[in-house]
């Protein structure tokens, strides 16, 4: 089985500090899926697409507040890491007042340890709590702030 290494997961790359008009999911995972590919986190943007469209179908991954956490294990992805972007508010599942507007997308390798997921998975969603992240990840428009914030986070939460 895999190891992640939390460490390695951000990647400033994979912070888009734009606001895009995404009108569907499938708009936003394409997205997510063209940062990861050219960053070199996954080989093939329709085999990750259809994990998280698999992970999706086991529930909703809308957190409320305007949050996404879109994730899959797939063979296409080479090393786990997370994708964070944002857009204007669309309609992401369900009733009308679930409106996303920003997404924290996690790919992560098929043969991946279970429990090395979920402490990814966690972690992420801890930083999440905090209201300073949360304002970084939706307004900073510097990658790098966004970055180096969440890692040092994410280096507490993990131990």
């Amino acid at each position: 089985m895999k190891e992640i290494n939390l460490s390695e997961v951000l990647n400033v790359e994979l912070i888009d500090t734009a606001t895009h008009h995404f009108k569907t999911k499938q708009e936003l995972f394409e997205h997510a899926a063209s940062l990861f590919k050219q960053a070199g986190f996954i080989s093939d943007s329709n085999g990750f697409i259809e994990s998280l469209y698999e992970r999706e179908a086991e529930g909703t991954t809308y957190m409320g507040n305007g949050l996404v956490i879109p994730h899959g294990k797939s063979v296409s992805v080479s090393k786990a890491g997370v994708c964070i972007c944002r857009f204007h508010p669309m309609k992401y599942e369900g009733e009308e007042e679930e409106l996303a507007h920003y997404a924290v997308v996690l790919a992560v390798p098929e043969k991946t340890d279970p429990n090395q997921y979920i402490k990814l998975l966690s972690s992420i969603a801890c930083s999440l709590l905090q209201q300073e992240i949360v304002e970084l990840v939706t307004k900073e428009k510097d990658a790098s702030r966004i970055w180096q914030s969440l890692s040092e986070v994410i280096a507490t939460v993990k131990q």
